[in-house]
């Protein structure tokens, strides 16, 4: 409360002059009383701290910048009705000066009472249920619940802040009087806007009496943390890679074309590639023939990464080798991924096609880095 006075004095101030005067002018001008127009003073200056705060729950304007400035407006509004209204009081009954500074004075203690007695929050714990990883593009659900357990009847505010590009379908907070031990949940979907790790950054803990003349804040602590693994291409592309990421013995339909070894010949059919055509052959016969070559299974995929650009190159890039690697993972390849900043494990598991969209997700343009392509493993 010192602090907010010091900080705000001169708001404060103004306030009284630009609420409170208007007010005093209008009962003079309707002939009130003085003790009249003082009484209609106060009630243009006074506003409700507890619908002020209720409405900016409400309009999910908690976490605006100039909110803090209103609720400290209104705190000092309600520390002068606390000396105010008891003085006024005390003449309106006929009472001396003396009386109505003692009425001010128990009211003061009240006040001081209720300062004392919420100077510590409530006990709160806050938990986050969410998936550990996830697409950029792609929207992941969130499921908040609230444990709190109040000696007195207190009012509450948590706000839990989402981390930058991960964008909630609504204000991730809760609003709240209770006393005793209370629980929440709040269900929402966040939108994974861009590649990345992310940790959240924290959540804001406010409460105050149930008057609402002291408000504080307090960290909470509630440690939690999201990957977003780059977008990936549609069906497309997967469709013309596949025959490029098989893995097994030689076959006729799927893997890499061996140019040494012929299988046989055939007629050509529309959309042979020009390159197969077996010229001599056709010569001899008349017919246009094209080879028939064996294939060669791949047995492991290495993606490398050039990160020598801007965010732009780098991004299409990242997502480009997140499609092979699903690609990839999906006909049980050994996969990985390399770039300037290391390369990950081969493996055909969950972890390896993991931590290869991880290295993705964390990539970043390096225009001095200096393209190292790892050497290739056999069967690669």
């Amino acid at each position: 409360l010192s602090d907010n006075l010091k900080a705000n004095r001169q708001l404060g101030v103004l306030d009284l002059v630009l609420n409170f005067t208007p007010g005093l002018l209008a009962g003079f001008l309707l002939g009130f009383t003085p003790m009249a127009a003082v009484l209609l003073g106060g009630v243009t200056y006074l506003t409700s701290s507890g619908i002020a705060s209720k409405i900016l729950g409400d309009l999910g304007r908690l976490g605006n910048r100039e909110t803090p400035v209103i609720l400290a407006v209104c705190v000092l509004e309600d520390v002068v009705m606390a000396v105010y209204l008891p003085v006024v009081a005390a003449l309106l009954i006929g009472g001396a000066l003396l009386v109505a500074l003692a009425w001010a004075a128990l009211v003061g203690l009240l006040v001081w009472a209720l300062h004392f007695l919420y100077r510590r929050p409530p006990a709160v714990s806050l938990t986050r249920d969410l998936p550990a990883s996830g697409f950029e593009g792609t929207r992941v659900p969130l499921r908040l619940r609230l444990n709190v357990t109040a000696r007195l009847p207190t009012r509450l505010v948590l706000e839990d802040p989402t981390p930058r590009s991960v964008v909630p379908d609504r204000a991730p907070q809760f609003a709240a009087e209770v006393v005793g031990t209370h629980q929440a949940e709040l269900d929402l979907n966040l939108t994974l806007n861009r590649r990345g790790e992310y940790v959240w950054p924290g959540a804001t803990l406010r409460w105050a009496d149930p008057l609402g003349l002291f408000w504080r804040s307090a960290p909470l602590p509630a440690p939690a943390a999201l990957q977003v693994f780059p977008g990936t291409h549609g069906l497309l592309l997967p469709d013309l890679l596949r025959p490029l990421l098989s893995e097994g013995r030689l076959t006729p339909s799927l893997g890499l074309d061996d140019p040494i070894s012929l299988r046989g010949a055939r007629e050509y059919a529309s959309g042979d590639p020009p390159g197969h055509i077996h010229w001599r052959l056709t010569a001899r016969t008349g017919t246009l023939t094209v080879r028939e070559l064996e294939r060669m299974a791949a047995g492991s995929l290495t993606v490398y990464v050039g990160t020598n650009g801007n965010d732009v190159y780098v991004d299409s890039a990242a997502r480009l080798a997140a499609s092979l690697i699903r690609e990839a993972a999906a006909l049980d390849l050994p996969v990985a991924v390399a770039s300037s900043a290391g390369v990950t494990p081969s493996g055909t598991g969950a972890g390896a096609a993991q931590a290869a969209l991880l290295h993705l997700a964390r990539l970043r343009p390096d225009p001095g880095a200096v393209p190292r392509i790892p050497p290739t493993r056999s069967g690669s």
